[in-house]
């Protein structure tokens, strides 16, 4: 079920992520939020630094404008972050490119689902910089993007080695041919 949380029903949302910073996980999908309602989201998990769950699936981070961005940089100081899903997010290469930047410090992540989101090869090498050094990381959910070959062999070359705890890797829909499939084995 699709919800619609104005902005007037985000902020008690942000202001009890501000005063309870001790929110281990958030689930929120199928939203259709606005620029300021994501922004009052985002102002709400920049104060917590315990979130060990995220999943925010199904809404529209560049049409948040800012305030999808926002989202992505409160990422920042989740050191604890463990599981992370923006499936069919819309997330773009800028998107990436801040979640890279997010992330970077963070050697917890075992979970990132980026499904449905057209990311194209260029968007591999960010998610491989992304889990270069998440040697926990147990799932990988990259299911109906565009990263083809190139991009398979970028991740594989780039991000997937060493990874022993790696037990779900779903590439399905995104046009690889044998050339990922020999890199990724």
């Amino acid at each position: 079920m699709k919800n619609v949380l104005t902005d007037e029903q985000i902020g008690p949302v942000g202001k009890t992520l501000k005063e309870n910073t001790n929110i281990q996980q958030i689930f929120m999908s199928h939203n259709r939020m606005s620029v300021q309602a994501m922004q009052i989201l985002a102002d709400g998990l920049e104060c917590n630094t315990k979130l060990t769950d995220f999943f925010f699936t199904h809404n529209d981070l560049q049409a948040g404008g800012n305030g999808g961005l926002s989202i992505i940089k409160s990422l920042s100081n989740k050191k604890d972050l463990k599981s992370l899903a923006l499936n069919s997010c819309n997330v773009n290469q800028e998107y990436l490119d801040e979640l890279e930047k997010s992330l970077i410090a963070n050697t917890e992540l075992r979970e990132l689902y980026l499904y449905a989101n057209k990311i194209t090869p260029e968007g591999a090498r960010s998610i491989g910089n992304i889990i270069k050094n998440k040697m926990k990381l147990t799932a990988l959910g990259l299911s109906n993007n565009k990263l083809s070959d190139t991009g398979c062999t970028e991740l594989a070359n780039n991000g997937l080695m060493g990874k022993r705890f790696l037990t779900k890797l779903s590439l399905e829909n995104n046009g690889i041919g044998n050339e990922a499939l020999e890199a990724i084995s």
